[in-house]
């Protein structure tokens, strides 16, 4: 592990945290992220909604599972400094404390698009 640490060293920690944070199973993250850039502030409760709602065929197992990866994923994207949770009117009240995205967070999804390769037009 000694090595790959060495490498992996190189890499700024800031960068790590960010990228692993929004990286992950289920693409929870990439989704928590692109939801928080076309909505700005919403609270856990709408995130969560959001990215449920449309399944109502998920067993109610699977759903409380599923709400339970996107609050982890939210503490996750806070720590990488991706988002941000901004308190609300009540202290400790997931519906009134709000998520944004982070100026570093924007810039780190800036970043990957434009790492991305440019899409190009196949001829019919």
């Amino acid at each position: 592990m000694t090595e790959i640490n060495t490498y992996a060293e190189k890499i700024p920690k800031a960068l790590r945290l960010a990228t692993n944070a929004i990286a992950g199973e289920e693409n929870i993250g990439y989704a928590v992220v692109m939801l928080l850039i076309e909505n700005t502030h919403l609270t856990e409760t709408e995130i969560t909604n959001s990215l449920t709602e449309s399944n109502d065929d998920i067993p109610a197992g699977r759903q409380r599972e599923i709400t339970d990866k996107i609050e982890k994923k939210l503490d996750d994207l806070q720590h990488g400094g991706v988002i941000q949770r901004h308190p609300g009117e009540r202290i400790g009240d997931p519906d009134t404390a709000t998520y944004t995205v982070t100026d570093f967070g924007k810039t780190i999804l800036d970043g990957m698009h434009d790492a991305t390769p440019p899409r190009t037009q196949r001829n019919q």
